[in-house]
């Protein structure tokens, strides 16, 4: 039986989806007057989804956290959907917080040893989760044909930093030490996320090569958080208007820091 909150959110989903195809003049009318900054205009097909989303109550920042991950969940879900795939499997490992869930998914018609794409997904070290980059995950295997393991780290403010870099870590080497029994291929492993996933991926890229353990031979750094050690004037230019507002930067930071960090730390900056 699905509930009427699952319905309702499949069928906005449907909707969102629906809108954002129609033809160019149409989106540009219904997302109305062009958001231009610094001679940079927006997307009108984002502006629209932006539009929408203020129809879904408050921003997820201003909430308490268990009601912005829920909300977070349901955004995600309802623009992305559940695009086709081969196969979608769940398993734990050991890691250093207990067990460590991981997602594999698997292309269709793939077998034997594959590349693979070891994924971390964004939402500010605290709002995301595997199933919140669940369509995104499956929309990568399908489209680049590569399995794609998705790593559902540690969250703040329940483990603050350094828990999500050493969850990821601890699966990339799992990964990279079960590769031939998992059907991937050693020589062709890559780490990829969104956010604070391009982050902990990044950051994963180079602990492998501190450590001269085995490296990833490619990164996908979706829009990755990098330099804890500055401020930078986009922040303030873009910072209210769009989903990624400077608010939910300053709450994600104050969950995932304690305040006596090292900015500099090769497991914050990368």
């Amino acid at each position: 039986m699905v509930s009427p909150n699952t319905a309702g959110a499949s069928a906005k989903g449907v909707a969102v989806r629906s809108i954002v195809g129609l033809p160019k003049p149409v989106v540009r009318r219904l997302a109305g007057k062009p958001v231009v900054i610094e001679g940079k205009t927006l997307n009108p097909e984002m502006q629209l989804i932006l539009r929408l989303e203020k129809f879904e109550g408050p921003p997820t920042e201003s909430q308490p956290i268990s009601r912005g991950r829920k909300q977070t969940l349901a955004s995600c879900q309802m623009l992305g959907g559940s695009p086709s795939i081969g196969a979608v499997t769940d398993r734990t490992i050991d890691g250093p917080g207990g067990k460590l869930p991981l997602r594999f998914y698997t292309p269709k018609g793939m077998h034997g040893a594959s590349p693979a794409l070891v994924f971390f997904h964004g939402g500010g070290f605290v709002y995301g989760s595997i199933d919140s980059h669940d369509a995104l995950c499956r929309f990568l295997a399908e489209e680049a044909q590569v399995r794609v393991i998705s790593v559902d780290y540690r969250l703040a403010p329940e483990a603050p930093f350094p828990a999500a870099f050493d969850d990821s870590w601890a699966a990339y080497r799992w990964i990279v030490e079960n590769a031939q029994g998992i059907g991937v291929d050693i020589s062709r492993i890559a780490v990829g996320g969104d956010s604070a996933g391009g982050n902990l991926a990044a950051l994963v890229a180079q602990h492998a090569v501190r450590e001269g353990a085995h490296s990833p031979k490619f990164q996908l750094l979706i829009y990755p958080v990098v330099d804890y050690l500055g401020e930078y004037e986009s922040k303030e230019t873009f910072g209210s208007g769009f989903y990624l507002t400077k608010e939910y930067m300053d709450v994600s930071d104050e969950n995932y820091l304690l305040g006596d960090e090292d900015p500099a730390d090769p497991r914050l900056s990368p």
